[in-house]
């Protein structure tokens, strides 16, 4: 017969044994789990992609056109703001806009709480070059401003 104590001793090492295999179980799970959570993070997040669109260029053929840069010379705020309305109906019909005329080459719009696309446009006189006007466009997405007005 064996004594007590052996028996103790061999039981006190399966106990051992178990708990070794336990803590491996344990690490395979936590390992499994960081990779599934991995491959979810790399292959199911990135299907769902926003849909983005180019924004319009406004000043296409603008420069060349002598009674825009005439309108925009003398400050015309009516007639540039028929080109401009005449542009945005015909190829950004999902926009606003906003519009200044100056000489202050660091003037600019503060709008707040939307997300903003902005061109300007240099336009000398031709007969004395060092007249000029800078015409700055702000345009945003009409569905922008709906939303932040709901929001309030």
């Amino acid at each position: 017969m064996e004594s007590f104590q052996s028996q103790l001793g061999k039981s006190c090492k399966k106990m051992k044994n178990k708990k070794k295999k336990k803590g491996v179980i344990r690490t395979l799970e936590m390992v499994i789990a960081v990779i599934i959570t991995f491959l979810f993070i790399i292959f199911i997040l990135p299907g769902q992609k926003k849909i983005t669109e180019q924004k319009p260029y406004i000043f296409k053929d603008f420069p060349y056109n002598e009674d825009f840069r005439n309108a925009v010379l003398s400050e015309n705020y009516t007639l540039v703001r028929s080109f401009l309305e005449e542009r945005f109906n015909a190829s950004a019909k999902n926009y606003n806009f906003s519009f200044i005329i100056t000489q202050n080459q660091n003037f600019s719009l503060v709008l707040r709480n939307r997300d903003v696309f902005s061109e300007s446009l240099l336009i000398y006189n031709k007969t004395n070059s060092s007249k000029y006007k800078i015409l700055r466009v702000y345009y945003w997405k009409k569905w922008l401003l709906k939303k932040a007005n709901n929001k309030k």
